[in-house]
C-alpha cells in the first residue's frame, strides 16, 4: 500500500489503483484538506501537476493532481486528492441573464505546491472555485465580462450578444 500515513487515512477515504499507479483521495472536509496535503507532501508528493474541478451537479469537485520529482520510490505513481464541495444555490433558466453562479471555497494549496498557482488561478476561472489564500486570482483566460459565469459548469450558458470581437 503506498499511502498508509495514519493521518491521511482518519481523514480521507483512500482508493489504490495499483495497475494504473493512482491512488484517489477523498477528503472528508474542507478542515482535513491542508492537513492531509502537508502529510502528501511531506511524503514526498512534491509536484502539483493539475487542479480541476468536476461539476456534479450540486456539487462541485475539487482534484489536486500530485506527483514526485524528488524519490525514485513514487516516479509514476499519481495522487489525485479531492474534495466534493456542495452548491448552495441550485441554477435554473428562469434567473436573470446577468446573475453570478455560487462559488465553493477550499483551502488554496500553493504554500505547498507552489506549482498550483497557475492550475488554481485556471480552476478558479472556469469553475467559480475560490481558493482561500491564493495569492493572485486574476483571469488568466477569459475577459472580465465573463467573471461569475463559470463556463466549464453544466449550468453555463452564453447568448451570442454576450461575445465582444475588437
Amino acid at each position: 500500500m503506498l499511502i498508509n500515513d495514519p493521518d491521511i487515512i482518519k481523514e480521507s477515504q483512500v482508493k489504490e489503483d495499483e495497475k494504473r499507479g493512482i491512488v484517489e483521495i477523498l477528503v472528508h472536509d474542507v478542515q482535513s484538506l491542508k492537513t492531509v496535503a502537508q502529510r502528501l507532501n511531506a511524503i514526498g508528493f512534491d509536484h502539483c501537476v493539475s487542479v480541476t474541478g468536476i461539476d456534479l451537479k450540486g456539487k462541485i469537485a475539487v482534484i489536486w493532481h500530485l506527483s514526485s520529482y524528488g524519490k525514485n520510490e513514487l516516479k509514476g505513481k499519481v495522487i489525485q486528492l479531492r474534495i466534493d464541495m456542495e452548491l448552495n444555490v441550485q441554477i435554473d433558466a428562469a434567473m436573470p441573464k446577468n446573475f453570478r453562479a455560487p462559488m465553493v471555497s477550499v483551502p488554496s494549496l500553493v504554500n505547498i505546491w507552489e506549482s498550483a498557482l497557475f492550475h488554481e488561478r485556471e480552476a478558479h476561472e472556469m469553475f467559480g472555485i475560490d481558493f482561500q489564500g491564493h495569492p493572485d486570482l486574476r483571469p488568466i483566460l477569459l475577459s472580465d465580462d465573463f467573471y461569475g459565469k463559470w463556463p466549464m459548469r453544466k449550468d453555463f450558458t452564453f447568448d451570442k450578444s454576450d461575445i465582444k470581437i475588437e
